[in-house]
């Protein structure tokens, strides 16, 4: 990995590399009284990341306790082409919102590009999030967000 350390006073500096590397970027800001804070970034030169969708589960599926879900993306690379299987993530969160949301992490799958879940239950108000990461070769990943939300109904108890 290369590190640069180049300075400049632009507001938006910018620097071109002319071959494919991860490169480390820091960045300091200061201000007028001369408090000061520093962030490290890797960044990849010459490699774009990876486009990735979600096939299914489609927006606006509906789901009861105990259904079966199943999941599957493609995802391609300007690069490498069609990833593997190997490129996969994926991550099932339940959002529990009785105010303010709070996440009940549900499932990973790792190295597949499909799969299914049998849907759980938990105190209403509450949703599925569903996400897909793909990573290429040169680690650079993208990611998307499907939200399920259950089946409802509106009872009268008289």
């Amino acid at each position: 990995m290369l590190f640069r350390s180049d300075d400049s006073t632009a507001a938006t500096p910018q620097r071109i590399y002319n071959a494919a590397a991860s490169v480390s970027v820091r960045l300091r800001v200061t201000d007028p009284a001369g408090a000061s804070a520093t962030t490290a970034l890797v960044i990849t030169a010459g490699n774009s990341a990876p486009l990735v969708a979600i096939d299914t589960p489609r927006v606006g599926k509906r789901w009861g306790v105990g259904d079966e879900i199943a999941f599957s993306a493609p995802a391609t690379d300007p690069e490498q082409g069609v990833l593997p299987a190997s490129a996969y993530t994926w991550r099932l969160t339940l959002q529990h919102c009785p105010s303010a949301c709070h996440a009940h992490p549900s499932g990973v799958w790792e190295g597949v590009r499909s799969g299914s879940f049998a849907a759980s239950g938990h105190e209403y108000p509450s949703y599925l999030e569903l996400t897909v990461t793909a990573r290429d070769a040169g680690g650079l990943e993208a990611s998307r967000t499907v939200e399920l939300f259950p089946q409802v109904a509106h009872i009268t108890v008289t």
